[in-house]
């Protein structure tokens, strides 16, 4: 709402007569219930919390927008975090806004992303993207592997389709484990993929055609 009434109604091509209207109106009574009339129309989910939140919170908006503008420019810290207390600054949680782990430069492992971050709820802990694990998203999930790491990153990468029960490394020959349903063990090589259609009779009768696929096979 802030932004988009910024300008007002005082747009046009006399740019000195504007310049010199909008210092007026740029923090006028005019302009702030502009703001509070347009407030939560962008809202897709939760517009009536959205309303009875802006009401409850009037006095300290207004408030704001006529005393603390200068000393406090940005409303979000201003009412949302300090006044009202419903939220925390980014990268923090909870009752307290306490940090989230790996605050501020590697909040979980830059992998994740921590529960209640920016909110008065939540726990903190992290809630990592599918490749990783671990409390602070610092190790690679079943079925990935570490592919690189230095200091500052980790990357998991997805073992291979025919490993069972995950990997060491990349390709056939890292499985743990054993292999998935249609692919077989070969020393040196790892998971194979079984060739169906070598026996075609047995999996497509009749007149079917066989094509072998990696780990399967369809007939047609």
């Amino acid at each position: 709402g802030i932004e988009r009434t910024k300008r007002g109604k005082f747009e046009g091509g006399d740019t000195a007569w504007e310049e010199d209207n909008l210092k007026s109106y740029g923090r006028s009574e005019i302009r702030l219930t502009e703001i509070q009339e347009g407030l939560c129309k962008d809202v897709e989910r939760g517009e009536i919390q959205c309303l009875d939140l802006a009401e409850e919170l009037e006095n300290s908006i207004e408030e704001w927008w006529f005393q603390h503008q200068d000393a406090h420019p940005d409303i979000y810290v201003y009412i949302c975090i300090k006044e009202a207390k419903r939220c925390c600054p980014k990268d923090h949680y909870g009752p307290d806004c306490k940090k989230c782990p790996g605050f501020p430069d590697k909040v979980c492992n830059n992998n994740g992303k921590c529960k209640g971050s920016g909110t008065r709820k939540g726990n903190g802990h992290c809630l990592c993207d599918k490749q990783y694990s671990g409390d602070t998203c610092s190790e690679c999930a079943h079925g990935y592997y570490e592919s690189y790491r230095d200091e500052n990153k980790l990357l998991c990468s997805n073992c291979h389709a025919s490993c069972e029960d995950g990997c060491t490394g990349g390709g056939p020959a890292k499985c743990n484990g054993g292999c998935k349903k249609g692919w077989q063990f070969v020393e040196d090589k790892g998971c194979v993929d079984i060739n169906e259609c070598l026996q075609a009779k047995k999996y497509c009768p009749g007149n079917h055609f066989c094509i072998n696929r990696d780990g399967n096979y369809s007939c047609l």
